[in-house]
């Protein structure tokens, strides 16, 4: 790939859907890259002008300065570590609430034990929030369940995801979800290390305000249980859905993929295809042919 002269670019078509990924409502993005304390909201670091505040994890337990998809990563070990994302209950309110949202990171189990969370604001008897993992229900099938609840009940009830794939432990996948409120079914999707999977229609609704608990990562909401055994890398949260090709792009045939600002191109870039022979303006982080 090469920058002929400004925003320019030539290259091949593989390496123009590697770079096409939009800073735009990224709330949160996640390294994993001390090795003590906090794991910083690095949002704005990246060039990002709508990071959460306040939203910096605190961690109890974990292990630091473990190998990740990039970089270093950070190891649960399915006993009693967790992280709690935020400092405010209601930081990530959004992802339970009317509007678009998207998740996406980085995990490799070392142990699987089922129902055990990835992400979580839900408790049993908590009446609001989001609660995923996989194998739902005790069954290790490499599906993933996420609830999320209002005060009217299920607005998405547990299980009824499934990966193009199996999740197995000891190899690191990319697991992505998003949420497309605006559209007519309110469509949730589930991707699996780039591929889409299958999707849920957002049910009832009501009042979706705060939780009793902040979100947790590798336990459920009240961070005393469904612990996770294995290690994340990249977490980003962002409030809009993410479009297929910047999952592709973060996926980036299997190497994973930073994110970061300005070289990976700014809207009105244009790229050439010097193997199609064609060319395209970036637009709110899509490639559109001229």
């Amino acid at each position: 790939m090469e920058f002929v002269a400004g925003n320019r670019i030539i290259g091949t078509d593989s390496e123009k859907e590697s770079i096409a990924v939009s800073l735009a409502d990224l709330k949160a993005y996640y390294k994993f890259d001390a090795s003590s304390g906090n794991i910083v909201n690095k949002a704005s670091d990246v060039g990002s002008t709508d990071n959460l505040t306040g939203a910096d994890m605190t961690i109890t337990g974990a292990t630091y300065d473990q190998t990740g998809i990039i970089g270093k990563a950070l190891s649960f070990d399915g006993s009693n570590d967790y992280g709690t994302l935020g400092s405010s209950l209601s930081n990530f309110n959004f992802l339970h609430g009317t509007g678009d949202w998207s998740i996406n990171f980085w995990v490799k189990y070392d142990e699987f034990i089922a129902e055990d969370r990835f992400l979580g604001n839900l408790d049993s008897t908590e009446l609001r929030g989001i609660d995923m993992a996989v194998g739902w229900n005790g069954d290790p099938d490499g599906s993933l369940g996420m609830a999320i609840k209002s005060d009217n009940g299920f607005m998405v009830n547990q299980g009824g995801f499934t990966f193009p794939a199996t999740v197995s432990a000891g190899s690191w996948v990319m697991i992505t979800m998003t949420c497309d409120y605006s559209d007519t079914s309110n469509t949730y999707k589930v991707y699996l290390n780039g591929s889409a999977g299958s999707t849920q229609a957002r049910g009832t609704t009501g009042s979706t305000g705060n939780s009793e608990y902040s979100l947790k990562l590798a336990a459920r909401g009240t961070g005393s249980s469904n612990f996770f055994d294995g290690s994340f890398d990249e977490l980003s949260i962002w409030q809009r859905e993410l479009s297929q090709s910047e999952i592709t792009s973060l996926y980036n045939s299997g190497n994973g993929k930073a994110i970061s600002s300005p070289i990976d191109v700014v809207d009105g870039s244009i790229f050439y295809t010097k193997d199609t022979n064609k060319e395209y303006v970036l637009y709110n982080g899509t490639w559109s042919e001229l």
